[in-house]
């Protein structure tokens, strides 16, 4: 499997976002830090797009599971430094004091809602089953940064901003069970 060169379109954080008391009282290295999270995030789809394409087994599965992984738990764990990014967690835990979870549910597509509820394959999937999982959760990753960028509200921002998160944990659930799956594990 070829290094996957990516561009990655320079979007611009929602106002309803920007504008919100929270960020505000970022400093300019955590809001790079935000943006610069945000950008590698948006290369997970696109990098299950190019598997997708290739759909192989064998070792360029591994090198696959092994590059996604990697990615996805980057992107989950805590940041180096609390001066340079902001916590998937802290963003879980003190900006939702402005919104609240039924007005934040609301503000997601009912299709992702489903997808993010999809249980990953099992220890004995087929190759066949992990590529159909794969497409819908990368799909719903990409629509739910979509409506990120998109948010017109910051319950929306933030409703998508904690489901993106759940849609980084499916997939590093989903991944990671593959390492133990003896039909594709090899």
């Amino acid at each position: 499997m070829s290094e996957i060169v990516i561009e990655i379109e320079k979007r611009s954080l929602p106002a309803s976002f920007v504008n919100s008391n929270d960020f505000q009282e970022l400093d300019d290295g955590q809001r790079q830090g935000l943006v610069a999270r945000l950008r590698y995030i948006e290369e997970i789809p696109i990098k299950a797009k190019e598997w997708l394409k290739a759909c192989l087994s064998g070792e360029v599965f591994k090198i696959f599971i092994d590059r996604v992984e990697l990615d996805l738990m980057i992107n989950l764990g805590l940041p180096k430094s609390s001066r340079q990014q902001v916590s998937a967690w802290l963003f879980h835990s003190s900006w939702t004091f402005e919104t609240s979870a039924s007005v934040m549910l609301r503000t997601l597509p009912l299709n992702i809602i489903d997808d993010l509820q999809r249980a990953p394959p099992g220890f004995t999937s087929t190759i066949q089953e992990f590529a159909e999982w794969i497409f819908h959760a990368s799909n719903a990753l990409k629509v739910l940064l979509d409506g990120f960028y998109e948010a017109a509200t910051f319950d929306a921002a933030m409703g998508h901003l904690i489901a993106i998160n759940i849609s980084l944990a499916q997939l590093l659930v989903g991944v990671s069970i593959q390492r133990l799956n003896p039909k594709l594990s090899g």
